[in-house]
């Protein structure tokens, strides 16, 4: 009562998590047998782009889910999204300058929840180049120190011990 008529070999939409009944009558015959079946409707995994891993310079990761209509729920904490974390847009992004772990997760009303998506992002400042590179040179042979690691603090020693901040310093790209 009240679901429309489908003719034999209709197609019945489901467009959410339904319970299907099918029962066939015909004048004259006996009613066939009820035919049942459940269709769990369940939300894609969203996508992280780039994949998580070691990065020397900030980026922009990109958060994306298949489902037309999915709300998308993040976190940058290492926790678990709820449906109360933010949203993002299929398609948002979320600037990545510190090691952190990001995660995803996506609802659709009558769905189920997709699966959560986490990507480990590892920040670490890239070794420095030395140029020219060591060999023989004559008296007051300039070495350029640089990083490719957006605003770094560069420290030297020229005695074989390891740096630390107290060293002298040189800006990316100096001598």
């Amino acid at each position: 009562p009240g679901d429309p008529e489908i003719p034999a070999g209709g197609t019945v939409a489901i467009d959410q998590s339904r319970t299907l009944n099918a029962i066939a009558f015909k004048a004259g015959m006996a009613d066939s047998n009820r035919a049942l079946e459940v269709y769990t409707l369940t939300v894609a995994t969203p996508t992280i782009s780039p994949s998580g891993s070691t990065f020397y310079a900030p980026l922009v990761a990109t958060v994306a889910c298949s489902v037309s209509g999915a709300t998308i729920h993040f976190t940058t904490t290492g926790l678990d999204p709820t449906p109360a974390d933010p949203v993002i847009a299929s398609g948002g992004t979320v600037s990545i300058d510190a090691s952190q772990t990001l995660k995803a997760k996506a609802w659709k009303d009558g769905w189920d929840e997709s699966a959560i998506v986490s990507r480990a992002f590892t920040m670490t400042v890239a070794t420095p180049t030395l140029s020219p590179g060591g060999g023989s040179y004559g008296p007051g042979q300039g070495v350029t120190v640089a990083n490719t690691t957006p605003a770094v603090d560069l420290h030297y020693t020229t005695n074989g011990q390891e740096p630390t901040p107290a060293d002298p310093g040189v800006a990316s790209g100096g001598t």
